[in-house]
């Protein structure tokens, strides 16, 4: 009851953008790494803000904060900030490009003292050698501060992760022909930018031109915060080009002391770099973007709440983020996981006559990355009530020994995640399943795919030698790679969106 009468505040404007944002109803609820690398870049902003707001009106860095509780040692803060880089960049290494100008900014910060005060003696002062060495040498200490962080960290997660792959087969930790190690280490960052770094890697998951995210991916996740980011860029390009370029940087050059700027600066350079440096990679997804949600924000926000254009601009705010939530929430591939539920119950119902007791093959095919764990609930008929389900994921498609000695503890589910591949592709795979079971004819097996029905061709995939029938269909599914043909009929057009699960056998 006490709890209850606590007052609560109310949310800034910041926080209900946050919170009605269609992508953060969508990635944010979901397993993403994507998700989690934005938790940490947000913290690590945090973190390294309590020295800008410490710096105000040539305050010391004990001031107290709204949001942070700036009066924690300045060491240990600058271990955090190692330690929360080191977190990011094992989530996923293309969260170092967002962090670098936010640590850069810290540590440069420290060699004032994380302070400075607008007087003449201090302005003299600061020029003298002795308070140049003594500004390196803050720089110097808390860089070694952040560095042992990372590295204890980082350590942390090598042995962590060396432990885990090798304890895995060499071909499931090597992906073509690439060094999976360093002095028999494993460095998952290391791997992650060595694998993207080759354009055959990223073929498999899509290629795009080099300005997908500038021009479609930042305005399709924030919406008016997009175009408010091009306008302040081109502000600050304009100002820069003018005639009066040197009153211009004197005017950025006063303002840089003031926390308000600092704090704007630096998230315009973390939403700056990072969408540079992926916009340089030809695959670009959409939520590659997430870490510039709170930067974003921060600079823009309140541009929503302001009293000219007020009414106009949240209506668009609140009209584009419901189309977009019902659209990328329910619509966009959404057969997958519905699809991939209902597997396991459906292979279970259909497993008669010749098809195999023993197993089934199930190729997503045109699909997002099916969650296979999500399959390992439902057990076959032919197993106990209880036990370990015999389910596992399988990409391979050979007959190999190495396979088939693992075919009583897992040939109850076989995932294969074909990507976007071709149909010339999928028929591969699924003749060579075929063919593999075909040498015992008394147990003959079946594969199943996992399909949009736009791209499901029965003769360019099956030929006469097998036969394909519809176990499961879904909709609504929508999948903008693959919309269906146009023949008139709207009716029909929007019936086709749909998600099938076939047999073939």
């Amino acid at each position: 009851d006490g709890l209850n009468q606590l007052p609560v505040p109310a949310p800034t404007t910041q926080q209900l953008i946050l919170a009605s944002s269609w992508s953060a109803l969508v990635f944010f609820c979901r397993p993403f790494t994507n998700t989690l690398e934005t938790m940490v870049l947000s913290v690590l902003l945090l973190i390294t803000s309590a020295d800008w707001v410490g710096c105000v009106n040539g305050q010391n860095s004990k001031v107290p904060l709204r949001a942070n509780n700036s009066t924690t040692p300045c060491c240990i803060r600058s271990i955090a900030v190692g330690i929360l880089s080191s977190i990011g960049i094992f989530v996923r290494f293309t969260f170092a490009f967002f962090a670098l100008p936010a640590v850069v900014v810290y540590l440069l910060g420290k060699g004032g003292g994380g302070c400075r005060k607008d007087t003449k003696d201090d302005e003299e002062r600061t020029r003298t050698f002795s308070a140049v060495i003594n500004s390196l040498s803050h720089i110097l200490f808390h860089t070694v501060l952040v560095t042992t962080g990372f590295v204890v960290v980082s350590c942390a997660f090598v042995a962590i992760d060396t432990r885990f792959y090798s304890q895995m087969s060499p071909l499931a930790v090597m992906h073509d022909n690439e060094r999976a190690t360093i002095g028999g280490y494993y460095i998952a960052p290391l791997n992650a930018l060595l694998y993207n770094s080759k354009i055959d890697n990223l073929g498999e998951h899509g290629l795009h031109p080099h300005i997908t995210h500038l021009v479609v991916n930042l305005p399709m996740l924030f919406g008016p915060l997009a175009f408010f980011f091009y306008a302040d860029i081109a502000n600050t390009i304009v100002r820069l080009l003018t005639y009066r370029i040197k009153g211009a940087v004197d005017d950025v050059d006063v303002n840089m002391t003031r926390t308000s700027n600092i704090g704007r600066t630096v998230c315009r350079l973390v939403t700056i770099c990072g969408l540079f440096v992926l916009s340089c990679a030809p695959h670009q997804e959409p939520r590659f973007l997430l870490p510039v949600t709170v930067p974003l924000i921060v600079l823009y926000g309140k541009h929503l709440s302001s009293e000219s254009g007020k009414l106009l601009l949240r209506g668009f705010w609140i009209l584009f983020n419901v189309l977009l939530l019902i659209f990328f929430g329910l619509l966009h591939q959404g057969g997958v996981v519905p699809s991939l539920i209902a597997i396991g119950d459906i292979v279970t119902e259909h497993t008669v006559g010749s098809v195999a007791s023993s197993g089934e093959t199930v190729f997503f095919y045109h699909t997002y990355m099916p969650p296979s764990f999500l399959s390992r609930s439902t057990k076959r008929k032919d197993e106990p009530t209880s036990g370990s389900h015999s389910y596992c994921a399988a990409d391979d498609g050979s007959c190999s020994a190495s396979m088939n000695s693992t075919s009583n503890r897992c040939r109850g589910l076989e995932l294969a995640d074909l990507k976007g591949s071709g149909p010339d592709i999928l028929r591969v795979e699924v003749m060579q399943r075929l063919q593999c079971s075909g040498s015992n004819k008394e147990r003959r097996e079946r594969v199943v795919v996992v399909a949009p029905a736009s791209v499901w061709d029965v003769p360019s995939i099956t030929g006469r030698e097998y036969a394909s029938h519809t176990l499961y269909t879904y909709q609504p599914h929508v999948t903008t790679e693959d919309m269906p043909a146009w023949n008139g009929d709207l009716i029909e057009y929007l019936s086709s969106m749909k998600i099938c699960i076939y047999a073939i056998e």
